[in-house]
């Protein structure tokens, strides 16, 4: 009856275990109640091992349980081994990205506001246990490259209580919590979770005014070759709030503005206009202008912008910028396109060494270089370019020559400068509290580009065309934590053929390779026999 009981007890030990490991792996929220078996089952089993202590020993004094007992070692060994190695590999992992646009690695911009954390940052996942998944291959790599970002996985369906009280409504919602804000999303990708995460660690989605009145780009247009719609779109993910002004309607710019965008005006702009704009800079204000060159040969360029910006520093060359390269046939052609891809050192450029950007007739822009107003050069043209001042020659077909006495100019010419320094009228700033330091001085920040067709929809998609502008715009607002390189799309290695070439391949799989293999059988049984 007594070896009954016993036998009983080891039976209920391994059952308590199994149940253990059932739970951890099945309800892993559970973690109570699966550590309690675990514990109840392993002091059983002692228990049990205690009572059999005898026949353990005369079984280890048997020549074939020593044998055995030191393949059990052996093995106990190798799994020590490579538990050894996978806790080693869990805290130093490293990761290899093979795929041509780096799908699964982090971007630029993701790291560096994961590595600006100021305080932990909560992700909060809720979904279906299936779908889990979807998100965890991405928020991996969020929770990998900043210990301070914590992800929770909860399952809508076996609490329903937790969703309700999260006010949410549906499946693959994600809650980015930051401080005492949050931010939702139901996106997977990794610009909606960046973004997501933008919004939460910002606090506040900054404005930016695109100055209406003089036949400037629309906002609000998708057509190919002069709407900004993609533009509008791209800013609101770097959580800006894009909105027009009619500046001759105003007497001043709204304070809340934090950056003043002038694209591409093919008018001037009024005595009044200049008075606001220069009063709103003069008092720390931000200002972003695309100045095209004149869409007429001979035609003025508009003189009271011109006035404005050379007041800053910056000067417009009323010029072409023309690059040269060499097709495949080995001609020599020369397009009204401005080629970079080396930029000048500067925070809204430094990321963006050896990426290319495009700029469909541009012009060049000169910085001061003397006085208290110098601009720093940001963009420039490739070396095979230069800047002509005679379009006629370029538009008749005929043979250009470089004549720089008439103001032409060689490569690499500058087609973007940016200048801040401290703003001539600042608003006085309070008095800090005690222990704290005095707030920085307000900053009037200008940034001056020769072209404002590199950020219409049909340019906006060449490598570093958006990443550029949102640069330039993140850098007048002073959000230096987000200038950087964006998540790009997944490269689309879709394979079209013909239906030949479909016919081909399948005849090829689904027939000659088998008949190819069934004929080596066939040879090698006739061999062999």
């Amino acid at each position: 009856m007594l070896k009954r009981i016993i036998d009983t007890l080891g039976w209920l030990g391994v059952a308590l275990v199994f149940g253990a490991v059932v739970v951890r792996f099945r309800r892993p929220e559970l973690v109570d109640w699966w550590r309690g078996l675990a514990i109840a089952g392993l002091v059983v089993v002692g228990l049990y091992l205690a009572t059999q202590w005898r026949e353990i020993a005369q079984t280890f004094s048997r020549r074939q349980a020593r044998y055995g007992a030191l393949t059990a070692t052996s093995v106990l060994l190798v799994i020590a081994l490579l538990a050894g190695i996978n806790y080693v590999a869990t805290r130093n992992s490293k990761r290899w990205d093979l795929t041509a646009n780096q799908q699964f690695s982090l971007s630029d911009q993701t790291r560096r506001i994961l590595g600006a954390l100021e305080g932990p940052l909560r992700i909060e996942v809720y979904s279906r246990s299936s779908d889990f998944v979807t998100f965890k291959d991405r928020l991996d790599g969020y929770a990998y490259a900043s210990p301070k970002v914590a992800v929770e996985y909860i399952d809508v369906d076996r609490e329903p209580s937790r969703a309700r009280e999260n006010e949410v409504q549906s499946y693959n919602t994600v809650l980015v919590r930051y401080g005492s804000r949050t931010e939702r999303t139901n996106g997977a990708n990794e610009q909606e979770l960046t973004n997501a995460i933008i919004k939460a660690v910002e606090g506040r989605t900054k404005k930016v005014y695109f100055v209406t009145g003089h036949k400037e780009r629309d906002t609000t247009s998708s057509d190919e070759r002069t709407g900004y719609s993609a533009l509008s779109q791209a800013l609101t993910r770097d959580n800006f709030t894009v909105a027009p002004l009619l500046l001759a309607q105003q007497r001043d710019v709204p304070a809340d503005a934090d950056v003043l965008v002038l694209a591409g005006p093919e008018g001037d702009l009024l005595d009044d206009e200049v008075t606001v704009v220069t009063r709103y800079l003069e008092r720390g204000g931000k200002l972003f202008a695309l100045v095209d060159p004149p869409a007429k040969e001979g035609a003025p360029g508009p003189a009271r912008l011109q006035g404005l910006l050379a007041r800053w520093g910056f000067t417009t060359g009323g010029d072409y910028v023309l690059d040269v390269s060499v097709n495949v046939a080995g001609q020599v052609v020369i397009r009204e396109v401005a080629v970079a891809g080396n930029y000048p050192s500067h925070p809204m450029t430094d990321p963006l060494q050896g990426a290319l950007s495009i700029f469909p007739q541009a012009q060049s822009i000169t910085p001061a270089s003397e006085g208290s107003r110098i601009p720093t050069p940001v963009l420039q043209s490739s070396e095979n370019s230069f800047a002509l001042e005679d379009r006629a020659a370029f538009n008749s077909g005929g043979e250009i020559k470089i004549d720089e006495s008439k103001g032409d100019k060689r490569g690499p010419v500058i087609i973007g400068a940016a200048l801040a320094l401290d703003a001539p009228n600042a608003p006085a700033a309070p008095p800090p509290a005690d222990g704290q330091e005095p707030a920085p001085p307000v900053q009037t920040r200008i940034a001056v580009f020769g072209d404002s067709d590199f950020a219409a929809n049909g340019f906006l998609g060449v490598e570093g065309n958006s990443d550029l502008f949102l640069n330039a715009v993140n850098w007048l607002a002073g959000q230096d934590n987000l200038i950087s390189v964006r998540p790009r799309d997944a490269a689309d290695r879709r394979i079209t053929m013909t239906p030949d070439r479909t016919r081909i391949t399948v005849l090829f799989s689904v027939l000659f390779l088998p008949m190819l293999f069934i004929g080596a059988g066939i040879v090698t049984w006739w061999r062999r026999r």
